[in-house]
């Protein structure tokens, strides 16, 4: 049996409803902040067959935010 784990407040699942009375699709939808552009909040929205495949996007792009931001911090001193 899989074993059930709480989402990070990044990923929500969503269920979407199928055509002719057939059962709901669950997908999970990562959102992400991206920054700041011209005083306005900016997001990335993806939506991923699985739980998985979700957590595997979120740690890339935290891990990319990551090495964007210690290259940045390096480039100033």
């Amino acid at each position: 049996m899989a074993e059930r784990r709480q989402l990070p407040p990044q990923i929500r699942r969503v269920e979407l409803a199928r055509r002719v009375g057939s059962k709901p699709v669950v997908r999970y939808q990562l959102t992400v902040d991206t920054g700041i552009v011209d005083g306005k909040r900016k997001q990335l929205r993806r939506r991923y067959n699985t739980e998985k495949e979700a957590r595997a996007a979120l740690a890339e792009i935290q891990g990319a935010s990551h090495r964007h931001l210690r290259s940045a911090i390096d480039a100033h001193c």
